[in-house]
């Protein structure tokens, strides 16, 4: 080998070195040229497949972000421009949702496919309820469970009390007798604890003082004692006011457990 490049001319090591370096960078810019092509399809990827889908990822996640805080505004302010906020919001989080699922790099993704199908469920969840939050950011009875209870389990049983003390209070003509006057004493004590047992659950209801239940078992308790006392005084009683007396005995009870519910709804992890 050495007498073979010895016995070369000068000129043709020199194009001979020529050969050889010209080779090297050939292959040097074959591989650059197919480092290129590597770069410019992974580039290709990022551009038309992933960016996209990250963009409306990100528009996803906002769209969520924005319907819920116009949402949490408006249930505590009701001004109607939050309202609308929160309507728009929840078109923008369908219109980008469906647009993720179809986006080309999700559909050529199984697992990603799998993925935004179980975050499109969650969605879907929030959004079904946008018609309840709507009515109770406005429907004083529906967003506090415990006050609809009471219009429709304390309050009438609580007027039909109010109706037989009245009636107990009836004595008829002329001046009440000594025994009356013992008998009407009794039912007046009976109507004062009846009033301060209505006014301490409207306060309740306003404010969830834990103070007001203490008051209304107090009262609740005067009422059942003075309903002992009064059966001392039944032969005093007119027919009507037996009658009542009666009536009254009867719904005391169920009185006493709807506010024991009331205080169980009012006090509870979901009073609203």
């Amino acid at each position: 080998m050495g007498s073979f490049l010895s016995s070369l001319r000068i000129s043709h090591k020199i194009w001979g070195g020529f050969a050889v370096l010209l080779l090297i960078l050939f292959v040097v810019a074959l591989s650059a040229i197919r480092s290129f092509q590597s770069t410019e399809s992974h580039l290709r990827q990022v551009i038309e497949l992933d960016q996209p889908t990250i963009f409306t990822a990100m528009n996803l996640r906002h769209d969520l972000e924005q319907a819920s805080t116009s949402l949490g505004y408006y249930l505590l302010s009701k001004e109607a421009s939050h309202r609308r906020n929160y309507i728009s919001g929840l078109s923008r989080l369908n219109r980008d949702a469906q647009q993720l699922l179809h986006s080309p790099l999700v559909e050529e993704r199984p697992d990603l496919a799998n993925q935004v199908k179980a975050i499109l469920s969650q969605l879907h969840s929030f959004a079904a309820y946008k018609d309840r939050m709507l009515k109770l950011a406005v429907d004083q009875a529906a967003n506090m469970p415990a006050a609809a209870y009471a219009a429709d389990n304390v309050n009438p049983l609580a007027r039909q009390l109010q109706q037989d003390v009245d009636e107990m209070l009836n004595y008829g003509d002329g001046r009440p007798s000594a025994r009356q006057v013992a008998l009407l004493q009794h039912v007046y004590n009976l109507r004062y604890a009846l009033v301060n047992v209505i006014n301490e659950v409207r306060t309740y209801l306003a404010f969830r003082n834990k103070d007001q239940v203490s008051n209304i078992n107090i009262y609740v308790d005067q009422m059942r004692s003075i309903l002992k006392k009064l059966r001392t005084h039944e032969s005093t009683m007119s027919f009507e006011q037996s009658a009542a007396y009666d009536d009254f005995k009867q719904s005391y009870p169920r009185y006493k457990k709807s506010l024991k519910q009331l205080e169980a709804i009012q006090g509870g992890e979901k009073w609203r």
